[in-house]
């Protein structure tokens, strides 16, 4: 299948000069960040630095209690989160949890549910399935890992594999979630799922095509057609009346137009188009928006009645941060 364009990741890292347990710093606490996203927990200890005693290993998702509003020095631990070496870094502070007091470093609590954004369409998303592009985010791209078998698609070989995720929190950045995965050389994207994807080759027909600037405004555009019998596959683009873009696709005599699967600003691009489930049938990651992008994954086995394809996952970008 024809590559049209390749993926350009950015990869956001924490800058530290120091290693190792620093001078107190002026941070206060702020107590909505009370959330344990280690994934296989996170140590409580019995002082502000990693060679201290452990006092007990913190479950994924609880809550804690602050004891104390300030924080305990900056501290850059002893792993690393990508291909980068960027060290991992947050600040000591005082909690306690279920009557034991001790120190964690905040680089791995995030956000309670308090904080995330809440719309009517909020519980559908992430359900079943879980997107992620592989980059810096923010609150509202927070679930329960263990619920999902995680896959990564890489482009250096076209393939979907399967990968382990984690979470941490970049306390020194905007864009303050970090998703972390052991081998991320080449990866473009995750997607979680409580069922299974086919590992292996994976192809794309259509990759990173954004439509302002690669697409003609007096025309259609056609992406993508497979005439072989029985079925008669189109995918293209055209220009509406009020000049935002329709992605439209055709496949066995039923046409769809994508957008009307969701309600969330203008339609801006396909990440990626191919196969994932392998039905036969394109699967889409589509993005739309401006400023605030919202990243959609449509899948063709999810399609219910007339719907060649449904969104069953989001990843948002840019406003919650």
């Amino acid at each position: 299948m024809h590559h049209i364009t390749s993926l350009i990741i950015t990869l956001l890292v924490v800058y530290t000069s120091t290693f190792g347990y620093s001078q107190e710093t002026t941070y206060r606490v702020q107590y909505q960040i009370n959330k344990v996203i280690a994934k296989t927990g996170l140590n409580m200890r019995s002082e502000p630095t990693v060679k201290s005693k452990v006092i007990t290993k913190l479950p994924f998702g609880v809550k804690v209690d602050f004891v104390d509003e300030k924080s305990y020095g900056l501290d850059t631990l002893q792993q690393f989160d990508d291909k980068q070496k960027s060290p991992i870094v947050g600040y000591w502070v005082k909690v306690s949890y279920k009557g034991m007091i001790g120190y964690v470093n905040n680089a791995y609590l995030y956000w309670n549910e308090s904080m995330r954004r809440k719309d009517e369409d909020s519980f559908y998303y992430g359900s079943d399935f879980v997107f992620f592009e592989y980059k810096s985010t923010c609150r509202d791209n927070l679930y329960d890992l263990k619920k999902y078998q995680w896959y990564g698609y890489y482009s250096s070989d076209c393939s979907l594999r399967r990968i382990n995720v984690s979470y941490k929190r970049n306390v020194l950045q905007m864009s303050d979630l970090s998703i972390l995965v052991d081998d991320d050389e080449g990866l473009d994207w995750i997607v979680g799922t409580k069922g299974e994807f086919t590992t292996g080759p994976l192809d794309y027909v259509v990759k990173d095509f954004y439509f302002a600037t690669q697409l003609s405004y007096d025309r259609e555009t056609e992406l993508y057609s497979d005439y072989t019998e029985p079925y008669y596959d189109v995918t293209y683009v055209k220009i509406n009346q009020t000049h935002n873009f329709d992605l439209r696709i055709k496949h066995g005599g039923k046409t769809q137009i994508v957008m009307d699967a969701v309600n969330d600003g203008d339609l801006r691009g396909i990440i990626w188009m191919g196969d994932l489930d392998r039905d036969g049938i394109m699967d889409f990651i589509i993005q739309y928006g401006e400023k605030d992008y919202r990243s959609y994954l449509y899948l063709s086995t999810k399609g219910v009645g007339d719907q060649l394809v449904r969104p069953v996952a989001r990843f948002l970008d840019g406003y919650c941060c």
